[in-house]
């Protein structure tokens, strides 16, 4: 018997070449579309990353392959420390620090993964522990809270080379 590897075809035990071909064209077409499908779920999905225990400790979306609107960070017992805003996997937005027990500790801005504007913080018992400013992405001015209430400002200050 000759089979369809050897270029001739014999009905009763093959079906040829072309279908040969045809077959490996197609199994070729949706292992190319599985491979896209698995990409896109890799790069358009939750993350959810665990600690040890079971409880949280990141959360964020994938967009494209990018980090994407809001990233939480929590510590090993459960407690919010972080919220940050992504845009095309660049900090973009607000960033918000907490402590353990679920109040602020710190607030601020990014433009494309620099700091801006306003950023604020606190002590633990809620009073005022700072205040910074940034311009361009580098320190303007700062101001420290002590917990007696009063304050010291620090400017940003040009070395002797000018920067």
């Amino acid at each position: 018997f000759f089979h369809a590897e050897d270029g001739i075809r014999d009905p009763l035990w093959s079906r040829g070449l072309g279908d040969v071909y045809k077959r490996q064209e197609r199994e070729r077409r949706e292992e190319a579309e599985r491979k896209w499908r698995e990409r896109y779920l890799l790069n358009n999905r939750t993350v959810i990353v665990e600690y040890p225990n079971g409880t949280p400790q990141l959360k964020y979306k994938l967009v494209d392959g990018h980090r994407e609107g809001l990233m939480q960070r929590w510590d090993e017992q459960g407690n919010l420390r972080e919220e940050t805003e992504y845009s095309r996997g660049r900090k973009q937005g607000m960033v918000t620090y907490y402590y353990p027990d679920g109040q602020k500790e710190m607030v601020g801005f990014y433009i494309l993964d620099d700091r801006a504007g306003l950023w604020r913080g606190w002590h633990e018992d809620g009073t005022k522990s700072f205040q910074s400013q940034y311009r361009d992405g580098e320190l303007y001015r700062w101001k420290q809270y002590r917990h007696d209430g009063t304050d010291q400002t620090y400017s940003r200050a040009k070395n002797r080379f000018g920067r």
